[in-house]
């Protein structure tokens, strides 16, 4: 279990499961708003609407739930959650 401060705040547990496809190709954005949520996802994390979290790409394959710092200038639409796929992954003995 990772220390307290690198924990996954609980309304986010779910995207610990598995295999996350954040979908942000299926928000309904314009090519030039997609392309802004890409970049800040890389970059300095996009807001989650209605909480006080971001999430932001620490390397291929990897992201982070964070707290906002304030300097994020980029959110999610309000939908996000209806666009993502996750994929969990079996626990040990279950298949």
């Amino acid at each position: 279990m990772p220390p307290e401060s690198c924990a996954t705040p609980a309304e986010f547990e779910f995207l610990d499961s598995g295999f996350v496809d954040l979908g942000f190709e299926h928000l309904g954005l314009a090519a030039a708003e997609l392309e802004a949520v890409r970049l800040a996802f890389v970059g300095i994390g996009v807001r989650v609407p209605g909480t006080t979290y971001r999430l932001r790409n620490l390397s291929p394959g990897r992201a982070v739930v964070e707290p906002v710092a304030d300097d994020e200038t980029i959110g999610l639409t309000d939908g996000w959650r209806q666009a993502m796929l996750v994929v969990p992954v079996p626990q040990a003995g279950s298949v």
